[in-house]
């Protein structure tokens, strides 16, 4: 696995926009909100904004680690759930750090 700096990262292509979501990212969206609301008794909804991003990504680091066990175990249905796991994470670390850098753009500027 390669890291890029950030800096040095190219940048994302303009996408074309589509008019409606294709049936993958709606199955995965779906499964991203059932673990959401599985995990609810956590939190209120969207307080994750104020929480330290590092703390999240630590937390994204472990589901992936989860994740990847399940993987190399055949646990279909908790590769299913991990995975939802984190893309959740992956938001929820997206949101903490635009709430703590509210002048960076969500372009990556």
């Amino acid at each position: 696995m390669t890291f890029h700096n950030a800096d040095s990262a190219p940048r994302r292509a303009e996408a074309t926009p589509r008019p409606e979501l294709s049936a993958e990212i709606l199955a995965f969206a779906q499964e991203m909100q059932r673990e959401l609301d599985a995990n609810s008794r956590k939190g209120e909804p969207g307080s994750w904004k104020y929480v330290d991003p590092d703390i999240l990504w630590n937390d994204l680091m472990y589901h992936a680690a989860k994740m990847i066990y399940a993987m190399k175990h055949g646990e279909g249905e908790r590769v299913d759930e991990f995975a939802a796991d984190v893309a959740n994470m992956a938001m929820m670390t997206r949101d903490a750090w635009h709430h703590r850098h509210p002048k960076a753009t969500r372009e990556g500027g």
